[in-house]
């Protein structure tokens, strides 16, 4: 095959691929329902336990995922968000070494945290301490934090042909500054104000949402033997949609399979 055949086959591919995947999101947009809050709730209810005291209730509502959820999650928007402002879109370097213990730390702290209300709620076990939501939520969010900081430059290493040298967090004051604002976040939080309902809903769910893309986006680049291509973001396009996709298809079957067992939305497996 000429290489000129061989490139309009490739065109041809990508632009139905973009077709099928563009059907998909679609379905998703138009399906039942079509509240945002009740689609981020199904999206809550295909990894979260959603137990009701152990979540936050704003305006009345209990929010999509539990408390130690929705701080993980707000956790991967902050770390994200914070790749943004810093310019690191293709920082392609672990963090060092430093940074890898503080980060072991942050995960180690939620399992303490998760391990201490397990005990708990089995009521005749010793426990260190009363476990609270706000604690749920911010040792969540600390395990969020050290999440996308160790993904992303992993992803971005897959995802692109010329990944940056450069780690996602260069120094301490870029994790202190960073975990302010997560501080900053959790107490407002914690203060349940009615207007953070809907904010708060979309912000964690598209957490779990980008999380899993960018993990699904990976493993498909290395099935099909694509990893370290992309040069543009145009490129990237497609792969990302792939992996939106399939997190989508693995939502709905996580759900699907929760229902079929338990019968309800209302109670965890």
């Amino acid at each position: 095959m000429e290489p000129g055949d061989s490139r309009l086959r490739n065109r041809y591919i990508r632009r139905i691929l973009f077709v099928i995947f563009g059907l998909v999101l679609i379905g998703y947009a138009l399906f039942p329902p079509l509240v945002p809050l009740e689609k981020a709730n199904l999206v809550g209810y295909a990894i979260c336990h959603q137990i009701p005291d152990r979540s936050f209730h704003i305006a009345g509502r209990r929010l999509p995922l539990c408390a130690r959820c929705t701080g993980t999650y707000l956790g991967v928007a902050i770390g994200f968000a914070a790749m943004a402002l810093l310019r690191r879109w293709r920082a392609g370097e672990m963090l060092s070494s430093g940074m890898i213990v503080v980060m072991v730390l942050f995960i180690g702290a939620m399992g303490l945290d998760g391990l201490n209300s397990y005990l708990y709620l089995l009521g005749n076990m010793p426990t260190l301490y009363t476990p609270q939501n706000w604690l749920r939520a911010a040792t969540g969010s600390l395990n969020g934090l050290a999440l996308s900081m160790i993904v992303w430059p992993i992803f971005n290493f897959t995802l692109w042909k010329d990944a940056q040298p450069v780690r996602p967090l260069k120094n301490a004051w870029e994790l202190l500054g960073m975990v302010a604002v997560d501080a900053g976040v959790i107490a407002i939080v914690q203060a349940q104000p009615d207007w953070l309902l809907y904010p708060l809903s979309l912000v964690s769910t598209g957490g779990v949402l980008w999380m899993l893309t960018l993990v699904n986006t990976m493993i498909l680049l290395i099935l099909i033997r694509q990893d370290s291509q992309a040069e543009t973001w145009r490129d990237a396009a497609l792969p990302l949609l792939g992996g939106l996709c399939v997190t989508l298809i693995e939502l709905t079957a996580m759900g699907t399979f929760r229902y079929l067992v338990t019968g309800t939305m209302e109670w965890p497996l």
